[in-house]
């Protein structure tokens, strides 16, 4: 595969070498094309991932039933996240996507059914 190159550069260069910190990996990422253009590296910070904890904690539990016969979390295939909060899921891939029934003391009303892709 296309990816498999890059990979197999990456690990060679850095076999038998001490990492202490993330910005060394960085740099042996770079240096390992030694021929061509030296790989694309994009170092993240903080700000790149979203604060989870900010959000209001709405949900107990991500598992959808609570009977014998309810879909379970390992039928889960595909989770939405709404930007208020608020959680979808489907259990078939062709399905459409509904709201998770799951909730904390805390009652939202969901605006409307939000159709992703």
């Amino acid at each position: 595969m296309e990816c498999d190159l890059p990979h197999s550069l990456i690990q060679r260069t850095i076999i038998n070498k001490k990492i202490n910190l993330p910005s060394e990996f960085v740099q042996y990422v770079k240096d390992s094309r030694k021929t061509s253009s030296p790989l694309n590296t994009h170092h993240l910070t903080h700000s790149y991932f979203r604060d989870y904890d900010s959000l209001p904690k709405r949900y107990s539990s991500i598992r959808p039933g609570k009977k014998i016969g309810d879909p379970t979390v390992n039928k889960i295939r595909v989770l939405a996240y709404d930007p208020l909060g608020i959680i979808y899921f489907k259990t078939n891939i062709k399905d459409e996507y509904t709201l998770l029934p799951h909730r904390c003391a805390k009652k939202i009303k969901p605006y409307q059914k939000i159709k992703y892709f």
